[in-house]
């Protein structure tokens, strides 16, 4: 049992149990004490996948949360559990997310005027499969295009392969950052990063894997 924060942004893995072929986890959700406001939530399980070089979402019913709709105020901590209704994947890790929505009434009084934000968390949610993690290594390839340079990176292995803070820079000029990057097994990603100079042989890539180990990769440009 856990804080929902900083350590389930790396996602949930859930490793079924072998009498009944479900897996389940459990965590708290906290709304820190400076809120002033107490707040409804709502939980949605979403398919997640990877096709064309794109993320795709799905409804699903094979991930069960409970309770699905609770209150919390500033300082409580709510329960919640997490499980699948499918049994083990066999060859490739399965992958959901779990989306936490605050609900804010419509006709809550305010008293300066501006806009409600209503909290939101998204989290990933991984299912272990039957077979042995093989998180092979991932394969980078650049492209130039006339709108610029296009990344693929695609994971032959079984297990999800995850970087942060990662940056593509050319000829020491930073060509785009992102936050995190996720490629699901046996998936790929496009990243479309800006024109690089003609004659640029190849870009790099430098993030951390998320415990704190440096990644370097050179990667190729076509001609």
């Amino acid at each position: 049992m856990a804080r929902v924060g900083d350590r389930f942004r790396a996602g949930i893995v859930l490793t079924l149990m072998k009498r009944t072929w479900r897996a389940f986890a459990v965590l708290f959700l906290f709304l820190p004490t400076p809120l002033a406001l107490a707040g409804s939530f709502s939980i949605s399980p979403i398919g997640w996948r990877q096709a064309n070089g794109s993320e795709v979402r799905d409804d699903t019913r094979e991930i069960i949360v409970n309770p699905p709709l609770f209150k919390l105020g500033p300082g409580e901590q709510q329960l919640v559990r997490i499980a699948s209704r499918m049994g083990a994947p066999t060859e490739n890790e399965a992958a959901y997310r779990v989306v936490f929505t605050e609900i804010v009434p419509r006709d809550v009084a305010t008293t300066q005027p501006g806009f409600r934000f209503a909290l939101a968390m998204d989290i990933p949610v991984y299912i272990e499969p039957v077979a042995k993690a093989d998180a092979a290594p991932v394969r980078f390839s650049a492209e130039r295009r006339a709108s610029g340079l296009s990344v693929t990176a695609e994971n032959p292995g079984n297990v999800h392969y995850r970087i942060v803070n990662a940056e593509f820079a050319a000829a020491g000029r930073v060509l785009k950052k992102f936050g995190t990057i996720v490629v699901l097994p046996k998936s790929s990603m496009v990243f479309e990063l800006p024109a690089v100079p003609p004659g640029t042989s190849a870009i790099h890539l430098s993030a951390d894997d998320g415990a704190s180990h440096p990644v370097s990769i050179d990667i190729a440009v076509s001609p």
